[in-house]
């Protein structure tokens, strides 16, 4: 009886952790500026991200560090956004990270991969790779039918 209790908990405490990732909850994903000291996202990653999340059905945007949109807006619901900051290394250790958070700033999700396969390509090829390779995972959690769920939205904490 105890171990079938025990099953049953750890069963509904994993589909809880699974449940709480999904995107449903969102209608906005505002990237944040990928800065480098010769510019703003010189490896143009942007427009991959943004081409994903707009043919799931999300409103995209970019951000700066202050939360000025440069296109599109913030809703006036913050809470339907969620916020993503886009982390690399160099481009010989090659790891990348997707960080998403909520408008509590609590992280939401993170997807990262290390190691580049092809260090004879440049750098601005490989970590466009790297990015497609984050998205499909990004993607494969989206799932086949995004649909806008209002009870799934976080409540902005004060």
């Amino acid at each position: 009886m105890k171990r079938t209790l025990f099953t049953l908990a750890l069963l509904v405490s994993f589909s809880q952790s699974i449940y709480s990732q999904k995107f449903d909850g969102f209608t906005h994903i505002a990237i944040y500026d990928i800065d480098y000291q010769s510019g703003v996202d010189v490896y143009e990653l942007t427009p991959l991200i943004i081409d994903l999340f707009e043919k799931k059905g999300f409103e995209t945007l970019r951000i700066d560090k202050d939360y000025n949109p440069y296109d599109g807006y913030l809703p006036n619901n913050l809470c339907q956004v969620l916020f993503l900051e886009v982390y690399h290394s160099t481009y010989v250790t090659g790891s990348m990270s997707l960080e998403f958070s909520d408008c509590n700033e609590k992280p939401f999700t993170k997807f990262s991969d290390s190691g580049i396969k092809n260090l004879s390509v440049t750098p601005k090829h490989g970590f466009r790779g790297k990015m497609k390779s984050l998205l499909k995972k990004v993607k494969k959690k989206i799932g086949r039918k995004y649909k806008f769920n209002s009870s799934r939205t976080p409540i902005l904490q004060n």
